[in-house]
């Protein structure tokens, strides 16, 4: 049902700058993953990047559905805003803390 590889991203710049990275996930259906950590360590941007709010600077795999029915990866890197809104919009979902 989701699928990531090489997921990453920079925030910042000069010696306010980090790196949060996800090297793999794999969800079936109904399977529940938690994300933990402590404050400020990029559990908010990491779920904004699965959430396709926040675009990756790198992203090698990331699948959604069935068999890897939708090929996210590549409308993230192809910049298909379109498509990837309408994905947000109908099969994408999380509530932050705030």
């Amino acid at each position: 049902m989701l699928r990531v590889a090489s997921m990453e991203i920079t925030r910042g710049e000069g010696s306010q700058a980090f790196s949060v990275s996800l090297p793999g996930i794999d969800l079936a259906r109904g399977e529940v993953a938690a994300i933990t950590g402590p404050s400020g360590c990029g559990k908010s941007t990491l779920l904004e990047m699965i959430g396709l709010i926040l675009k990756p600077d790198r992203l090698e795999r990331y699948d959604l559905g069935a068999d890897g029915a939708i090929d996210v990866a590549g409308l993230v890197n192809a910049g298909d805003d379109t498509a990837l809104a309408d994905l947000r919009a109908r099969r994408l979902g999380f509530v932050l803390q705030t």
